[in-house]
């Protein structure tokens, strides 16, 4: 089987994390971060940029919980998908 892999953004906007499954415009974010991982679930991919805004250690954690979630629960429709065409 082909190794699989998936990735989101997060952003930060007005003080609050959120999933970017619909790819806002950059603009509206304070930071903008992309992450990409595996279908193991490791990182295979991460960057950002911030416009005015900073973050710490907490916020970054946090950001990339965020996307974990999202990118493996997009890992998941993809295998289940998958399946459902093989069968």
């Amino acid at each position: 089987m082909v190794p699989r892999s998936s990735g989101v953004s997060v952003r930060l906007v007005e003080q609050r994390v959120l999933l970017d499954l619909d790819y806002w415009p950059v603009q509206a974010a304070e930071l903008f971060l992309q992450e990409m991982m595996s279908g193991r679930e490791l990182l295979v991919e991460v960057r950002g940029s911030a416009k005015g805004a900073s973050l710490d250690g907490v916020d970054l954690d946090g950001m990339l919980d965020l996307a974990r979630i999202g990118t493996c629960k997009l890992l998941l429709i993809r295998e289940q998908a998958l399946d459902q065409r093989v069968s």
